[in-house]
């Protein structure tokens, strides 16, 4: 979809009256960088684009049913697929009990859409999405614009192309890809037994920063929500709700420890309260960038041992994100059924 930035205000503030829930401050001041695909660009031979909002550096699916409801779906790599209870109702939706990973959930199949304006349903789970009403604070936040995510079960099994540069999100043919003319390629890892057979579908790449190899979930719904005082701390002009990276507690005091001069920004997530810090640059794929900004999840676990003699980095356990703040540099396109990744720089 190419929408003029004024037509995609139109189209963001038409979908937040359609499907606010609670406060609509995200809504009364979209994001600027809410306009999709700006520019007109070929489509590859076997690939289609999908309908899509490009919203402060993530990607949200924007189809219509069939009997012309809009929807908005918030595309998220790193959690799972899931759609609010008062949308199911909405378009009539009919949810029914099953059990996924051991617990008793409500399913339904995402309703029939425009092929025009159509996205796929899950490649997993006998296509159905969870039903549930939001079960966070970062649920209840996104709720006030979004009717729920597509996740790891709706990418699993599929090739995609997540052009940043262009707003683009792209589903390629089910055929075997080529490497992208002058593309770095990226061994992905994902959650396996101790057998290596693959048990979940939440792709893993190593970046390094300050010389260290971090095994991180490449996320691409990863988002914070500054207050203002953090925005004004941060001063790019950038909107409150936007894509994040994030790093477990432990490096982040290590990065404090070894750099004190690195900026440092506290209570920097309205969600979670956590602070933030500045790195000088990233290297992934290697490509370098920064600065960029990562938020601590102080939560997160202790260090990890080191892995076993002969185990890659890409299968031991994960210890933070990659997020569009760092992803909206390239063109990556994403082979799940490879576990690669190419990145392109434009």
């Amino acid at each position: 979809m190419s929408l003029s930035t004024s037509g995609a205000r139109r189209l963001f503030a038409s979908l937040c009256a359609l499907v606010a829930v609670g406060s609509s401050s995200n809504c009364a001041n979209p994001p600027r960088s809410e306009q999709s695909s700006p520019k007109f660009e070929s489509v590859p031979a076997g690939a289609r684009v999908l309908p899509t909002l490009y919203i402060a550096d993530r990607f949200f699916a924007v189809p219509i049913t069939e009997r012309g409801d809009s929807v908005t779906l918030f595309l998220d790599t790193g959690d799972n697929s899931r759609v609010w209870q008062t949308f199911a109702a909405r378009v009539g939706l009919h949810p029914e009990s099953t059990r996924l990973n051991n617990a008793g959930v409500l399913v339904a199949r995402l309703p029939d859409f425009r092929v025009d304006r159509a996205v796929p349903n899950p490649s997993l789970n006998n296509g159905r999405v969870i039903v549930t009403p939001p079960q966070d604070h970062f649920d209840t936040l996104m709720s006030t614009h979004a009717d729920g995510q597509l996740g790891s079960d709706w990418f699993a099994n599929r090739v995609w192309t997540f052009d940043y540069p262009g707003h683009r999100l792209l589903l390629q043919s089910d055929t075997a890809l080529e490497a992208p003319a002058g593309a770095h390629q990226a061994q992905l890892g994902f959650p396996t037994d101790s057998t290596g057979r693959r048990v979940g579908h939440t792709p893993h790449i190593v970046i390094v920063v300050d010389g260290d190899s971090i095994n991180t979930l490449f996320d691409t719904g990863a988002t914070m929500w500054l207050p203002n005082a953090a925005l004004r701390a941060v001063n790019d002009g950038g909107p409150s709700e936007r894509a994040s990276s994030i790093i477990w507690g432990w490096m982040f005091a290590r990065w404090r420890q070894r750099h004190p001069d690195w900026p440092v920004v506290e209570n920097a997530d309205i969600a979670t309260g956590a602070p933030m810090i500045r790195v000088p640059s990233v290297s992934i794929a290697g490509f370098e960038v920064g600065p960029v900004w990562f938020r601590s999840l102080t939560q997160a676990p202790n260090p990890p041992p080191a892995p076993p003699a002969g185990v890659p980095v890409v299968r031991t356990r994960v210890n933070g994100t990659i997020g569009g703040n760092v992803l909206r540099n390239f063109v990556v396109t994403v082979d799940y059924p490879r576990s690669l990744a190419y990145f392109t720089r434009k």
